[in-house]
């Protein structure tokens, strides 16, 4: 653990793992709203062992071409500014890894926050790599919760599983 308020300008990786994968918890009822092309849905989250550590839980996605533009993210809410820290993004683009120089067409890739990346001025989360963990929105969200450690988005089964499909849909 770490105290919130001293986090550097560029985090070390192990700060950025930390934040992406200790457990979170929704702590608010999603907010949904247009962005152009795009509908957007909120959601406000607190680390369940310090909930001065916020979270923002995002998934947009175009409202012509869901299937091929979408995006579902973490971002860090800190007292100095937030950070994008994951993204699992559709293949209705392309993506060129700055640094290392490499383009991703047209795959489902998944954005990640490093030091490195910060570091030269980049996005923080301009690193991604290739993935067939899903092919839509919801399965997007469904792989960030899992990876993400968060609790209280998704509906549970009366098992406790998780749903096959979230209700992205449903505002509570």
């Amino acid at each position: 653990m770490f105290d919130v308020n001293s986090v550097p300008e560029s985090p070390t990786d192990q700060v950025l793992d930390w934040l992406r994968t200790s457990p979170k918890t929704r702590v608010s009822s999603s907010r949904e709203h247009a962005k152009g092309k795009f509908t957007e849905r909120q959601y406000e989250c607190v680390s369940d062992g310090n909930p001065a550590i916020r979270f923002r839980v995002f998934v947009s996605w175009n409202t012509r071409y869901p299937r091929v533009s979408f995006s579902a993210g973490l971002q860090a809410l800190l007292p100095k500014r937030s950070i994008t820290l994951c993204r699992y993004n559709a293949g209705g683009h392309l993506h060129t890894n700055r640094i290392e120089k490499n383009c991703l067409r047209n795959v489902a890739h998944i954005h990640r926050a490093t030091q490195r990346y910060m570091e030269s001025g980049a996005d923080a989360e301009g690193y991604a790599e290739e993935t067939d963990r899903y092919l839509d929105v919801e399965t997007a969200l469904r792989c960030l919760v899992k990876d993400c450690n968060i609790r209280g988005i998704l509906k549970d089964d009366p098992d406790g599983s998780v749903r096959s499909t979230p209700d992205l849909f449903d505002p509570s």
